[in-house]
């Protein structure tokens, strides 16, 4: 009698895949949402694709029997448009445990009531007969599908040469050859990125590993995900600098060929990638899920380091809807969110007033002057006007750290003119934190403010004359349909209001303040 599966005396091999093993399905169907959702490409019904995802998951899941996490790595799943789409990920006991709703771990031995009874030799029989294995039940099986799975004595018993095996090792010969024609001249870095998963976890190392691959320092891009891309510029056989495309992965740099966009003028657009602060990037990085408000299971911080439309090297940061943008030291000069509760998104309302004072400088070191008409903040955009000679002015403007002048030569009112350097900015920063509070009424508070504005200057109107400082802060405030005035002396003393949701302390201001 053959043993349907397992040892050779026929007895269940407890903690291997077995055909009752949905499971192992799970953790397919589990991989497959990743790769559609990282790479946007549906796989779910190609046979090939499932059968090297099942075998990895078989895999990891012996493997999460002795040890609280597995590696799941499955390259060349199928080229995408940006080349070839590979899986990697960890599976961790916690996440096993999410996905099947069971914990790892080795499977229990039937128990006496699944026993099934061997048969009794007859009075005839003058051999033993061999008892019958012992089976799982058809009871404790997981009703996850409608139709049962084939019986345990058709599945075949496992061999190293299976057909599946042999299908999946042609198919991966096929691709990786078919990867190695357009990622030609592949390279592995000398030193591997021990415990990285993804490119964006160790980022210091991943540019290290680039900047040894091209042994050079000047790119044009630096792309940090669950990859790692880079545009970095070569020198060609013929001498001359081109733009080179890279490629990380797993501590491997994969040299793919010039990249398709080739810029006019290198000189203006490359970058020095050592110049980058990359532990302070590293730092903002782990500081993502934090700014965001929540954290995603299986979502990564991404990455993009090059030179903005002003000239200057900025570091563009994002996570699930936060959007963070720094300077190469680090410093944070823009930040965005969808979750209007989390710091991402309400730094424009409060947060942003912390970086003003280095604006100030930036605007006085670009006009050589303190002497200024206005100061306006427009959500994260900065003008003003100042006074760079006599009887005339330069209009600047402030966008992610870089000061442009956008007209100059502008005639200046010598009466509006006030010390932008003895403005307490700290005032204006208390100020806007309350302003949610002032311009929305209880039930409204989620709404949030989507849009803050701020002017600072010599009062003109009559509402601002009630201030009896030199200069007042005047905000303009928006939520959905409903917009808001409120004017403050250079002390923070509200002196009128105007507008806000029904119930607001900003819409009964007129009736209060008569």
């Amino acid at each position: 009698m053959t043993a349907p599966y397992g040892s050779a005396d026929g007895s269940p091999p407890w903690g291997t895949p077995g055909p009752d093993d949905d499971d192992v399905d799970l953790i397919v169907d589990f991989l497959l949402a990743q790769v559609k959702r990282r790479h946007r490409v549906d796989l779910s019904e190609n046979q090939i694709v499932h059968l090297r995802l099942r075998e990895a998951a078989e895999k990891a899941k012996a493997e999460l029997s002795s040890a609280p996490t597995a590696p799941l790595r499955v390259l060349f799943l199928e080229m995408g448009i940006d080349g070839p789409i590979h899986l990697s990920t960890t599976l961790t006991a916690a996440k096993f445990h999410k996905i099947t709703g069971k914990p790892p771990g080795r499977r229990e031995p039937p128990g006496p009531s699944d026993a099934v009874e061997p048969p009794k030799p007859s009075p005839d029989q003058t051999s033993p007969v061999r008892p019958t294995p012992t089976l799982v039940s058809q009871a404790r099986r997981r009703p996850t599908k409608a139709s049962p799975r084939p019986a345990a004595a058709s599945r075949p018993a496992h061999s190293s040469t299976s057909p599946s095996r042999i299908v999946a090792a042609l198919v991966t010969v096929l691709l990786v050859c078919v990867g190695a024609g357009i990622w030609r001249d592949l390279s592995r870095s000398s030193k591997q990125a021990d415990g990285c998963v993804t490119a964006v976890d160790c980022a210091s190392q991943v540019v290290a590993d680039f900047v040894e691959a091209v042994e050079g320092t000047q790119f044009l891009e630096v792309y940090l995900g669950s990859q790692g891309h880079a545009k970095a510029a070569a020198t060609s056989a013929s001498g001359a600098t081109t733009v080179e495309s890279l490629t990380w992965m797993d501590g491997d740099v994969a040299r793919v060929g010039s990249a398709a966009d080739q810029p006019e003028d290198l000189r203006n657009t490359l970058f020095d990638v050592t110049a980058v602060d990359w532990a302070s990037v590293e730092k903002l990085i782990a500081q993502m899920p934090q700014l965001a408000g929540f954290v995603e299971e299986d979502q990564h911080a991404s990455v993009t380091v090059s030179r903005s439309r002003f000239g200057d090297v900025g570091i563009s940061l994002k996570y699930c809807g936060a959007h963070v943008i720094a300077d190469p030291s680090g410093r944070i000069v823009r930040m965005t969110g969808f979750d209007r509760g989390s710091p991402a998104a309400t730094w424009e309302v409060a947060g942003f007033y912390a970086f003003v004072p280095q604006v100030v400088d930036d605007f006085v070191t670009t006009a050589g002057s303190t002497q200024f008409v206005d100061f306006r903040f427009i959500s994260y955009y900065a003008q003003a006007t100042a006074q760079t000679g006599p009887g005339t002015g330069d209009e600047l403007s402030w966008d992610d750290g870089v000061v442009n002048p956008s007209f100059t030569g502008l005639l200046v009112d010598q009466d509006a003119l006030f010390d932008v350097t003895t403005v307490d900015w700290t005032v204006a920063g208390k100020l806007a934190a309350q302003i949610p509070t002032l311009t929305l009424a209880p039930s409204d508070t989620e709404r949030g403010i989507k849009d803050l504005t701020l002017r600072v200057h010599r009062p003109t109107s009559d509402q601002e004359r009630r201030a009896t400082t030199e200069v007042v802060f005047v905000f303009t405030a928006k939520s959905d349909d409903t917009a808001t005035t409120i004017v403050a002396d250079a002390t923070g003393k509200v002196v009128w209001m105007n507008g806000g949701t029904p119930g607001s302390p900003a819409s009964t201001w007129a009736a209060d303040h008569p």
